[in-house]
């Protein structure tokens, strides 16, 4: 399971991915639970993940033996800031916490300097030692930073010599767009596109909200509320920008130097192979600063985790799990 699937040899590369993987996991819950069903829903469909229990979701994160090591991972994000779908196998929380969560516990998160971003070979996650008291999951960045009404909630925070914002994907279709389209009762109401639409004074419905994305992002972008654009050019990369200027923005102004987003992504998901009309590799060209967005697989974050013996066990559980073995 090394080997992504390719469009080349598949008719639908997207579904033959899903396929595989609910193989993987259906026979990982019937080695791990054998004949045992108390901690699923009964009744699933095997053409979908297996589903835990709600007062079983713990088990959906991987746990090393020590009770103490595990209380530490299952606390890293507390139970009421789990998403809606933490239960499915197919969570990108819940493997995000599987592996963030360990490596924190187990005072390992210095390994992942050795991971390299897919692109210009720069550190994925940053230069110089990482804190683990600077480590959060579902770390909220606080509503006066971009004066949003929602804060966002970055996956993974990492703030030591730089800050990194870590996208956690997994079997998502894409990156995170912005949802205000999807919201037509919505009293700033938008159809996509970034132009005069009636009731509006900017083109963007967030611009006259007061949200602070279009401050910033002429910092960053070649974007301008002055021009029409169709699609919206925020509308596909909406969450990876709102990364890049978490990272980046300290007392009211960008400072390219002080992080950047970093994207985690399966290899295998066809969603995220290299295209260059892709979301990430289109928002990427259009930075002033490219580095301030990076990505790497959890793939390559596997390999490195393979060479410490105390965390083996983890690399063997992702590889039964979700089919994640060590990028070589």
């Amino acid at each position: 399971m090394t080997l992504p699937v390719t469009a080349e040899t598949h008719d639908d590369p997207r579904k033959d991915y899903l396929d595989r993987l609910h193989d993987i996991q259906w026979d990982y819950r019937d080695t791990v639970f054998p004949h045992d069903t108390r901690f699923f829903r009964l009744g699933e469909d095997r053409q979908r993940p297996p589903v835990y229990l709600k007062e079983h979701a713990d088990h959906n994160v991987l746990q090393p033996s020590d009770p103490v090591l595990t209380r530490l991972v299952l606390d890293s994000i507390p139970e009421g800031r789990r998403h809606k779908w933490f239960r499915s196998m197919k969570s990108s929380q819940a493997l995000a916490q599987s592996i963030f969560g360990n490596l924190k516990a187990h005072r390992r998160l210095d390994c992942l300097l050795d991971v390299r971003a897919d692109d210009d070979d720069l550190p994925a996650f940053g230069d110089g030692r990482i804190d683990p008291a600077g480590v959060e999951l579902e770390h909220s960045v606080g509503r006066g930073l971009l004066n949003e009404p929602r804060p966002t909630d970055i996956d993974v925070w990492i703030s030591g010599r730089t800050v990194v914002c870590v996208e956690c994907k997994f079997t998502e279709a894409e990156v995170g767009q912005c949802s205000r389209p999807l919201c037509p009762t919505h009293r700033f109401t938008c159809n996509g596109k970034c132009e005069q639409q009636p009731g509006r004074q900017y083109r963007c419905a967030l611009a006259r909200q007061g949200v602070q994305y279009w401050s910033h992002i002429p910092e960053i972008l070649a974007w301008s509320l002055e021009e029409d654009a169709q699609p919206c050019k925020l509308l596909a990369p909406y969450q990876l920008v709102r990364n890049i200027l978490a990272a980046t923005v300290e007392d009211g102004r960008v400072h390219p130097d002080r992080g950047h987003a970093l994207l985690v992504y399966d290899e295998r998901n066809p969603a995220f192979w290299h295209s260059e009309q892709g979301t990430f590799e289109k928002l990427r060209r259009d930075l002033d600063h490219p580095a301030m967005l990076r990505r790497c697989s959890w793939q390559s974050i596997v390999r490195v985790m393979d060479e410490y013996d105390d965390l083996k066990w983890l690399v063997k559980a992702l590889g039964e799990k979700y089919g994640l073995e060590p990028q070589r």
